[in-house]
């Protein structure tokens, strides 16, 4: 297995750095803009940025104190404890484990001393701010200790448990997605485009469509009857649909099946060279409209449910915008959950080439967590303002993943709705009423309400249509890129 692994991982990152030449995307150069921006304004007030260091010492040390009173079995107290939201760190032995408690606090006092250092800089603009917010927090995410063996107790006691199998059945799955091309996106996928997806919460999903950028995938139904209208889920292009479809109990995908929609995911694929030079709009036009035309061909639909979560709903809406353009009328409805709706300055593409979002008249639904940092709900208020059609914005509780991930059964957060939509966000929640439970049943009852929303049809099995059907006549639909 060693060998097999060394040999699919030299392959993978051979595909990677074939080309000596690298091409930036302009998204990558904005990044790379934002941050550079963030580090002269930090080397501006050195003072200030010395100040931050000697900030993390000295609570570290602190830490280090009351660890050793911890160890020793003395009274101690606690410097860093995770939001209420955050279930990283629900296990006991967060807080039984000294070292464990000691690693954990660790983690979050450095995280808290960054997010702050990023947050007092000043003289950076909003653009850049929300994306070195956006990175710093996925650069924190990307080291928490729950990601590692030796510092995770869940993964630990499983390993005891198994005997090792969890670590051996998990490289597995690793190895087989490499060998087959899911995880690399490159050409050379195997030619079972149709297997089961069996490592998600919801394992009966088969792939019915693929191209240079996704993977389209349909969730199996489970009702004999199934509302007209598909719906279409459109994750992040960071994380595939994984977010979606965790685990059996909170599985949004698998939560709408189970209410008898006909259920489609996106399944971003990992960038190869090949897709260097790939711009948002190819996301747009090659993912989600191509999406659309495969939900189409597998239901005999003529029309299709969006739904975007994260900056899938940047796609969702711009793809919406352009439909509107050429007077495709195929969408039956846009969400928006816990979107990062971004355009420049909300508006101001108008005219300039860009999606005119004024011109989106599809019934659109907006979902937002009261206590998501990294896409404040105040911004996505003032974003579903722009589109001209029936709007709905419901705000929840929680931050960005346990907000939009809450299913009935949870109970903990509830939400706020308002049949108006005042100017002002602050309007909005100072007349809105708050509700118990989960916003998930108040967006199935929006979606019902919509035209033909009501209407059921007899359940087909996925597959049904043949995925090389929907191959032969989605290549009526030239590739942008030729």
């Amino acid at each position: 297995m060693a060998q097999h692994a060394s040999r699919l991982l030299a392959g993978y990152l051979q595909r990677l750095t074939r080309n000596s030449r690298v091409a930036f995307s302009p998204e990558g150069l904005a990044v790379a803009k934002a941050c550079m921006d963030l580090s002269v304004r930090l080397l501006v007030n050195p003072y200030r940025l010395a100040q931050a260091q000697m900030e993390v010492v000295h609570d570290h040390l602190l830490l280090w104190r009351q660890a050793m009173l911890k160890a020793m079995g003395m009274p101690s107290q606690t410097l860093a404890e995770p939001d209420g939201e955050d279930p990283r760190f629900s296990d006991p032995a967060w807080e039984e484990n000294y070292l464990l408690d000691f690693i954990k606090q660790s983690y979050l006092i450095t995280a808290r001393h960054l997010q702050q250092t990023i947050e007092q800089v000043e003289g950076l603009d909003e653009a850049s701010q929300r994306q070195v917010r956006l990175l710093t927090q996925q650069y924190l995410d990307s080291l928490s200790p729950t990601h590692f063996i030796l510092t995770n107790p869940e993964v630990l006691h499983e390993t005891l448990h198994s005997k090792g199998r969890n670590l051996v059945d998990g490289l597995k799955i690793l190895l087989g997605e490499r060998e087959t091309g899911v995880a690399s996106g490159g050409p050379g996928a195997g030619p079972d485009e149709r297997r089961l997806v069996e490592y998600s919460a919801n394992p009966r999903g088969t792939v019915i469509f693929r191209n240079r950028l996704m993977q389209l995938l349909q969730f199996e139904p489970t009702t004999p009857r199934h509302y007209k209208i598909p719906l279409l889920l459109v994750p992040p292009s960071s994380n595939r649909y994984y977010l979606l479809d965790l685990r059996q109990d909170d599985s949004f995908a698998r939560w709408t099946s189970e209410q008898g929609f006909a259920t489609f995911m996106v399944s971003w694929l990992d960038p190869d060279e090949s897709v260097a030079r790939t711009t948002f709009e190819d996301f747009c036009t090659e993912g989600v409209m191509a999406a659309i035309t495969a939900v189409e061909q597998a239901t005999g639909a003529t029309r299709v449910h969006l739904a975007g979560y994260s900056i899938g709903g940047n796609l969702v809406m711009s793809t919406l915008a352009r439909m509107a353009a050429i007077d495709d009328q195929r969408a039956a409805s846009g969400s928006f959950l816990g979107a990062m709706i971004e355009f420049p300055d909300l508006g101001e593409c108008r005219g300039a080439g860009g999606p005119d979002v004024a011109q989106v008249t599809v019934p659109c639904y907006f979902f937002s967590s009261i206590d998501d940092h990294l896409s404040p709900w105040q911004r996505s208020y003032r974003a579903a303002r722009l589109p001209s059609g029936p709007i709905r914005f419901v705000l929840g509780g929680s931050g960005m993943f346990a907000g939009v991930v809450h299913p009935p059964s949870a109970r903990r957060y509830g939400y706020w709705t308002n049949e108006v939509l005042p100017e002002t966000p602050d309007d909005f929640l100072a007349g809105a009423a708050k509700h118990l439970g989960s916003w998930w049943d108040d967006w199935r009852q929006w979606l019902l309400a919509q035209p033909e929303g009501h209407v059921l049809v007899p359940t087909d099995m996925p597959g049904d249509a043949a995925p090389e059907m929907i191959q032969d006549k989605l290549r009526c639909h030239p590739d942008p890129q030729q």
